[in-house]
């Protein structure tokens, strides 16, 4: 799905010096890549498409290393956008996931959240065949040797993959639809941009956070740059190399 958003991208603004570098790590959240991104993306990048929902579990120390993560893209060279893209699964113990414990800190650091569990589950609501649709599915070998079909609701298919990149891509229409609004009003002699010296001006609000959304207010707190060094065993850069290794 971030492979189709980068071709979306790439027939709307052609660029022959466009790169897309995939950073994805198996059955890895938060916890890996708030202290292992600059590991798997380029350091250069201008848009970056977190997708962590379903590997973050449902509970509170997620908040604090997904701040963690954001915090330590948007200091990156090149302040790139970041859109947190969450996805659904229905094996867990809730349907809300980790996705949830993203929101609030996302609208903290102003990251524009898409999500996909409210446009497929009433469907499968009213009709629970309808995953088969979105989730991979197959056939599962039983304990007596036979076969079963299964639904593996934890891991979209391809077409889900394909709905959430178009809805990623619908919210970058919108948000071009908004700048040429932005424009034609400038033209006509308005000025939407215009700050009141009531409220933060555009350049303020647009600030990374001075302060830390998981931390008890300080005014003399000073949040250091986050800009932390890892060693991987799934790391090309700084690879971390087990002197044995055995099993799975």
């Amino acid at each position: 799905m971030h492979r189709q958003v980068y071709d979306w991208i790439q027939r709307k603004f052609p660029n022959k010096d466009h790169k897309f570098a995939n950073g994805a790590i198996p059955a890895s959240g938060s916890n890996y890549f708030a202290t292992c991104f600059a590991e798997h993306i380029p350091e250069d990048a201008d848009l970056i498409l977190i997708e962590l929902g379903i590997n973050d579990v449902r509970d509170i120390t997620v908040q604090k290393e997904y701040e963690e993560l954001l915090r330590g893209l948007l200091t990156l060279p090149n302040k790139p956008a970041l859109v947190s893209m969450e996805l659904v699964g229905l094996v867990f113990d809730h349907l809300s996931t980790g996705a949830d414990q993203h929101m609030g800190v996302a609208q903290y650091y102003d990251v524009p959240i898409v999500s996909i569990r409210s446009l497929i589950l009433p469907l499968i609501f009213r009709d629970d065949e309808v995953a088969q649709r979105f989730f991979v599915s197959g056939n599962q070998e039983q304990p007596d040797g036979t076969f079963k079909h299964h639904v593996d609701t934890r891991h979209l298919n391809p077409y889900g993959h394909s709905v959430m990149s178009n809805l990623t891509r619908m919210y970058f229409e919108r948000q071009l639809c908004k700048m040429d609004a932005l424009d034609e009003l400038e033209r006509q002699g308005y000025e939407p941009s215009h700050s009141s010296p009531n409220w933060p001006s555009l350049e303020l609000a647009t600030q990374i956070p001075s302060k830390l959304l998981l931390a008890r207010y300080d005014k003399d707190a000073r949040v250091p740059d986050f800009k932390p060094q890892c060693f991987s065993t799934a790391s090309k850069k700084n690879p971390l190399v087990p002197e044995e290794a055995f099993g799975w």
